[in-house]
């Protein structure tokens, strides 16, 4: 009897640890959710800083062009 009451203890406390772990889990899931949301966020970022500096790259070749022909 006390073997059984023991695989029973035994058996409650891995439940108690499986639990525990799938609570860790869907934490980590959480923030995995709102890092990959920030990324999204950088990631358009980049993308629209790099459209402004090609824009500026073409004003400043433009307005190179501008002084050539004036000068």
């Amino acid at each position: 009897m006390d073997q059984i009451n023991r695989l029973v203890e035994i058996m409650a406390e891995m439940l108690r640890e499986q639990r525990e772990t799938n609570k860790r889990l869907e934490k980590l899931e959480h923030q995995m959710v709102i890092n990959n949301a920030g990324i999204g966020e950088l990631r358009i970022s980049v993308m629209r800083l790099a459209d402004e500096i090609l824009a500026v790259h073409d004003h400043e070749r433009r307005i190179s062009e501008l002084e050539r022909k004036v000068a």
